[in-house]
């Protein structure tokens, strides 16, 4: 009895832990995959119900020999009934819950609803049999075709949850109703190959599993590497991570992937939360230079280079450069007059002359000892007033580069 239960169980182990190990970027806590798989498994219940109830209606319309009768019953009967059943617990369980924000949840989500289904089924097949050949047998072929027909269903359930988030209700709805035909179609062939008990269709159906066990591979695995957030906020969550990191909310180049490697297709769209920053710097003005920088009143024309430092000895006046403690030297035409030395008549508050001594535009200001242009600039931090910035005693006022 033991090893029939282990052998029922078992495979539905193996996938799930290789379908959950595959969640690179944030993996789906235990309780809500439990949870998905424990209602998946009650399916069974209502799906038996469903096909016992529809198949007896259609075996007093149709042969049950016929080919007609075969496919009704496998494509809209069996398959419609279990596949419908996962899907409406699937939606339940996980459209609305929060822990659904990353493309690769849709699936893990699915073949944790399918495989529920599938390990309830393997076990009342094969504890009614009491075969452990039927269990094996089983675990290589029913339960990973059901796990097959999830990762479908989960895949356009993981596209109808991105369109849902772009505010694409019509593509939401489209890709809500691939989620339930593709694995109908998938399952449906799967029973109708295997009911038609002929070599031909028993070799089809091994091409069959071939492939699609490929393709479900391959998509796991792109999937797998290319999940990204749902939500644009979350992508500001998680910063960079697989493949480039998430910049743009929807387009995949914001993700690190290609445009042509984007397995949904997914067009960027703009955040429509986004706000400009109100603290960013706009200049109201278009001014240049600083409006309240000093002018001569007496007419004297700046030197354009004053405010370039010569050596670091101090700055060019009209008739020469001063040297470092302000004297002017002998070339300048004005050192012969008292006033331009420190002692003339238009002196400040501390003595100093207003050209060359220790000037308005070199040494030390008119009022405070520090200049308006050269010395210590508004700009750098030194007023004309009070020796501090005009607007906070900050060197970082508006008009700081």
């Amino acid at each position: 009895m033991e090893i029939l239960f282990v052998a029922s169980v078992l495979p539905a182990i193996i996938l799930m832990l290789y379908i959950r190990s595959k969640d690179k970027v944030e993996k789906e806590p235990w309780g809500l995959l439990i949870k998905l798989f424990i209602f998946g498994s009650l399916t069974t219940v209502s799906a038996a119900i469903i096909e016992l109830l529809l198949e007896g209606a259609l075996g007093g319309i149709l042969s049950e020999k016929s080919i007609a009768y075969i496919l009704i019953n496998n494509f809209l009967i069996i398959a419609m009934a279990e596949e419908s059943g996962k899907y409406f617990v699937l939606k339940k369980g996980t459209w609305n819950n929060p822990e659904f924000n990353f493309t690769y949840d849709a699936v893990v989500y699915s073949v944790s609803v399918s495989l529920g289904f599938a390990t309830l089924e393997n076990i009342l097949y094969v504890f009614e049999r009491n075969s452990l050949g039927l269990a094996i047998s089983r675990g290589l072929l029913s339960v990973p075709g059901h796990a097959i027909d999830a990762v479908f269903m989960g895949y356009y359930y993981g596209l109808a949850q991105q369109c849902r988030y772009s505010n694409d209700e019509r593509g939401t709805k489209a890709n809500l109703r691939k989620a339930l035909i593709a694995p109908v179609l998938t399952h449906g062939f799967y029973d109708f190959c295997l009911s038609m008990q002929k070599n031909l269709f028993i070799l089809i159906f091994i091409l069959f599993e071939l492939v699609i066990t490929i393709v479900a591979i391959v998509k796991v695995n792109k999937l797998s590497l290319n999940d990204r957030p749902l939500s644009p906020f979350l992508s500001q969550q998680f910063g960079e991570g697989m493949n480039g990191g998430y910049g743009a909310p929807y387009g995949s180049q914001g993700y690190g992937i290609p445009p042509q490697a984007d397995p949904y297709g997914y067009q960027q769209q703009p955040d429509p939360y986004a706000q400009p920053n109100p603290y960013s710097y706009q200049n109201p003005y278009g001014y240049q230079q600083n409006p309240y920088s000093y002018q001569n009143p007496q007419g004297y024309q700046a030197d354009p280079y004053s405010q370039q430092p010569r050596g670091g000895y101090g700055y060019r006046q009209q008739g020469g450069y001063v040297n470092n403690n302000g004297a002017a030297p002998y070339n300048s035409p004005n050192y012969s007059t008292g006033q331009a030395v420190g002692s003339g008549q238009n002196t400040a508050q501390y003595g100093y002359g207003q050209q060359n001594g220790y000037g308005q535009q070199n040494g030390y200001g008119q009022q405070n000892g520090y200049a308006q242009q050269n010395g210590y600039a508004q700009q750098n931090g030194y007023t004309q007033q009070n020796g501090y910035s005009q607007q906070s005693g900050s060197r970082y006022s508006e008009y700081d580069k």
